[in-house]
């Protein structure tokens, strides 16, 4: 083989060394594009009522695992919690639910809160 051959397989092996150790080593951050949440009403009638507990689920734990989570309830109050995430609204009313990731992401879902005589 002569110079210039031997030149270009080390500068092409280098590039290719370098593109692995970037796909590797660099935070994806596709992951987090997947990240949704569910509420769930804990008396199973399918609507969110005044003074009823709401159970706030991430749908995938393994992504949020060591994240900074902060759930901003749409009426002023936050949570800063990762896990066990439960809430229960005093008013009925529309409120936007809204789950930050670090800061850099977020996930919003609105929700109607009914005073239960509805």
């Amino acid at each position: 083989m002569d110079n210039k051959k031997t030149i270009t397989i080390i500068i092409l092996g280098l590039v290719a060394i370098a593109g692995i150790l970037l796909f590797l080593f660099l935070p994806s951050k596709s992951h987090l594009a997947n990240i949704d949440f569910y509420v769930y009403d804990t008396n199973d009638n399918f609507h969110y009522e005044v003074n009823e507990r709401l159970e706030l689920l991430v749908n995938d734990t393994a992504a949020i695992k060591g994240k900074r989570l902060i759930w901003e309830m749409g009426n002023g109050d936050t949570l800063m919690r990762n896990t066990d995430v439960s809430y229960t609204y005093r008013k009925a009313g529309k409120y936007l639910i809204t789950l930050k990731i670090d800061g850099k992401h977020s996930v919003n879902k609105y929700i109607k809160v009914i005073s239960g005589l509805e």
